[in-house]
């Protein structure tokens, strides 16, 4: 993994602390269900593929478990994102 595409992931990962973070505070206001702890999970997820990219060579299958931990971390961000964000499209 080059060094640009590592960064860009360590962003994306900032990003996703705050949309925990906003998303807790949104579900205290709104008495929902504490799905925004499947952003910090989605979160270590995408951080553990960063961090296992780094080591291992992409076109081994190692490589391609590392690319599916950060797909699957960004799905169920994405997932979770949508169900307490969803209501501002409408609005």
């Amino acid at each position: 993994m080059n060094a640009l595409l590592f960064f860009a992931l360590h962003g994306v990962l900032a990003l996703l602390l705050l949309l925990a973070v906003l998303s807790r505070r949104l579900g205290n206001v709104t008495k929902r269900s504490p799905l925004h702890r499947l952003i910090y999970l989605g979160a270590v997820m995408v951080g553990l593929g960063a961090l296992l990219s780094l080591w291992l060579l992409p076109l081994s299958l190692e490589g391609l478990a590392a690319s599916v931990l950060i797909i699957s971390g960004l799905l169920a961000v994405l997932l979770v994102v949508w169900r307490y964000w969803g209501w501002v499209l409408y609005e």
